[in-house]
């Protein structure tokens, strides 16, 4: 194995695990099997070890529009956590749609760090593996792993070489999209640990969607987009136990003054007015009529 930079010797290391979102069926009636994906972002800075871990300094974000959700993600990261040159921004997804290593570059790219590590989940890189390889000895699963474990591409490559000498005319297509993403995001299948960074913290995203999918997935429910975005968010509020201060905290009592404020000062350009204005009637010309009809006397 090549050698690797070893991040944890840096002076600050913050992980910002980022993860890809939760899909819940849609309840409009002329979209009937469809589902809307709620984009669900992760920020935090470690895992901290006790009875059970916990993610140090963690900050959530969800949307039902991605682009808003990654909107809402800058801000996090800009107002709340300090990156400095020496900072470490790490991220992890499944390498779907619009979660791809690009994606996270980009994020990355706007805050001029130390270096920015991206991970393969590595979930869904063994579930991928395990579904696509389950019809064949299981000696091609464990050669597979094998090879993911060691960062042996080659032997990686002659696993599913195999396979597709194998696998049916009807998956055939199936199983080579998987591959060409398995080959060309090789590299992101790496062990955090060959970074020198610990792997807990990182692989987060199925216990973070769990308050998600339990309220809002696994009850046979049924969500038009707006109120799926709003029991979201409801939620993440409930469990960071903010709920309270948005229904009844002292903000209200700020907000409600700023807007009076606002009304007296459009007060004072506009005054109520008791004159009341004729509007002129338009005299109409007269008009010739069709298929000789008599003429029309001019109104008055």
């Amino acid at each position: 194995m090549s050698f690797k930079t070893d991040y944890n010797t840096q002076s600050s290391v913050y992980f910002y695990s980022i993860h890809p979102g939760v899909w819940v069926k849609q309840s409009s009636p002329n979209k009937k099997g469809k589902s809307i994906e709620l984009s669900h972002f992760v920020v935090h800075t470690g895992s901290e070890k006790g009875s059970r871990n916990v993610l140090k300094g963690k900050f959530e974000v969800i949307s039902t529009y991605c682009q808003e959700a990654r909107r809402k993600l800058l801000d996090v990261v800009m107002n709340h956590f300090e990156i400095t040159p020496e900072t470490v921004i790490v991220t992890n997804s499944d390498g779907g749609k619009g979660y791809s290593p690009a994606i996270f570059s980009e994020i990355a790219k706007a805050f001029h760090p130390k270096a920015h590590l991206h991970f393969w989940d590595t979930f869904h890189v063994h579930q991928g593996i395990k579904k696509h390889l389950r019809p064949f000895p299981s000696e091609l699963t464990e050669l597979a792993f094998e090879a993911l474990k060691n960062q042996d591409r080659q032997k990686l490559k002659t696993v599913f070489d195999t396979g597709e000498a194998l696998v049916s005319d009807e998956k055939l297509e199936e199983f080579q999209r998987f591959r060409r993403q398995l080959m060309k995001n090789f590299r992101y299948t790496e062990k955090p640990e060959a970074f020198g960074l610990p792997s807990s913290g990182i692989g987060i995203m199925e216990s973070q969607h769990r308050k998600i999918t339990y309220r809002m997935k696994n009850r046979g429910m049924y969500w038009s987009k707006r109120g799926a975005d709003t029991m979201s968010q409801t939620i993440l509020l409930s469990y960071a136990g903010k709920l309270r201060e948005l229904f009844f905290g002292d903000w209200r009592k700020s907000y409600r003054k700023m807007k009076d404020q606002e009304v007296k000062f459009l007060g004072q350009f506009w005054q109520p007015q008791d004159k009341i204005y004729t509007i002129p009637r338009l005299k109409r010309q007269n008009v010739k009529p069709k298929y000789g009809m008599d003429w029309l006397e001019e109104r008055d």
